[in-house]
């Protein structure tokens, strides 16, 4: 097993490096991650065996000059506001934004934070097809949203077994996206500790989703 963890140094912030933290863990010898920002990425990776885990190996630089596009400026809904290089935001409701790169293999891992979520507000994370302003129930997507809701190829396939009292997702969590083509697996998951995992995903190309049904977001 290895742990592959990257610090990222901002051009445009005069505070120091990020803390390291870990992008990948798993038993694949190579990993494929899509950046958005420019700047310099450091990487380090570690071992675990029978013997436990083993020091970092050096840290590898990275200087990214240029990057693609965060989010598909064309197949979005009307109401998705696209801020800077990363952000978004919707003055609509039912509107969905879709990653700007597609994926066809590999293991690839998406971030988001939540800087705004008012009350009442429905939101949905996954992956789906890229090309459309797709929905949450398009027959590619998989997610889950803020109201527990398990959406598998478009289709509400159960509640989550979690507490219904509070939101999947809530204002200043951190949503790891995260897809295994090789395993046909896709987690999301937040820095409150809670995840969930669909199966059987098809060999397809996927893009990140989020899906808004309310303004605000």
């Amino acid at each position: 097993e290895y742990a592959l963890e990257m610090a990222y140094d901002d051009p445009e912030e005069k505070e120091e490096t990020s803390d390291f933290t870990e992008v990948y863990r798993g038993g694949e010898i190579t990993y494929s991650l899509s950046v958005f920002k420019t700047g310099l990425y450091k990487f380090r990776v570690r071992a675990n065996s029978e013997a436990g885990w083993s020091n970092y190996s050096a840290i590898e630089d990275v200087d990214v000059n240029t990057v693609g596009r965060a989010w598909d400026n064309i197949n979005r809904g009307p109401g998705i506001r696209i801020v800077g290089e990363t952000a978004i935001k919707t003055t609509n409701g039912h509107e969905c934004a879709l990653g700007g790169i597609a994926v066809t293999s590999g293991t690839h891992t998406w971030r988001f934070r939540i800087d705004s979520f008012p009350r009442g507000v429905w939101l949905h994370f996954g992956v789906c097809a890229p090309g459309t302003n797709r929905s949450y129930n398009d027959k590619t997507n998989y997610g889950i949203s803020s109201a527990h809701q398990m959406f598998h190829a478009g289709s509400l396939v159960q509640t989550s077994q979690r507490s219904s009292k509070s939101p999947f997702f809530e204002e200043g969590d951190i949503v790891t996206v995260s897809l295994d083509q090789a395993k046909s697996t896709l987690v999301v998951s937040t820095n409150q500790n809670l995840s969930q995992t669909f199966n059987n995903l098809p060999q397809i190309s996927y893009v990140p989703h989020v899906n808004f049904h309310n303004a605000g977001t």
